[in-house]
């Protein structure tokens, strides 16, 4: 199966340099966030997709819909592919940053998530993913989603994925499940 991931577009959290990671207080895209979208999607236009996945923040929601837009498929929100927690929600993102500069692999925020907390709940939707007749899935989520994606596809430890940089807003990335 090929799977496709999708950084949502810049969002007004992005762009504010803030942090948004709950669904309740999700950002939207910026007028620059749609237009990264409709780019990925003429990007993307002529693939046949079967299903696409997206998680529950808007900023991944809007980014889903303008690709779908020439696909019509069947989407399916799934809250393994939210944003991860930090508990750093409304804060500037430096102050998460420096929080996690040791070791962003492992360290947490009591109360809130670590990538490799992260990782283990995309592992598990891959897993169920797997379980499925699919020949070709998009999944629009976070930045951190596709840090763990390529840390899982790759199969990398957890010093190496603290290495992996940021994919860009819309940035894609083909793996083969």
């Amino acid at each position: 199966m090929e799977v496709y991931f999708i950084r949502h577009g810049q969002s007004e959290a992005n762009l504010a340099k803030i942090m948004s990671t709950s669904p309740k207080n999700s950002a939207p895209l910026t007028k620059k966030g749609k237009r990264q979208a409709k780019r990925a999607a003429k990007k993307l236009k002529k693939l046949n997709v079967d299903k696409i996945f997206t998680s529950q923040l808007t900023r991944a929601k809007e980014t889903t819909d303008i690709i779908n837009e020439y696909h019509n498929a069947s989407i399916k929100i799934d809250k393994r592919l939210n944003e991860i927690v930090t508990g750093f929600d409304g804060l500037p993102s430096k102050e998460w940053e420096q929080f996690i500069k040791k070791n962003r692999f492992t360290v947490k925020k009591k109360g809130a998530e670590s990538m490799k907390d992260v990782q283990k709940r995309l592992k598990s939707f891959l897993k169920d993913l797997e379980k499925t007749k699919h020949k070709r899935v998009f999944i629009v989520a976070h930045g951190i989603i596709l840090i763990m994606a390529i840390s899982i596809f790759r199969k990398m430890n957890g010093q190496e994925t603290n290495l992996i940089k940021t994919p860009k807003n819309c940035a894609i990335l083909k793996f083969e499940l």
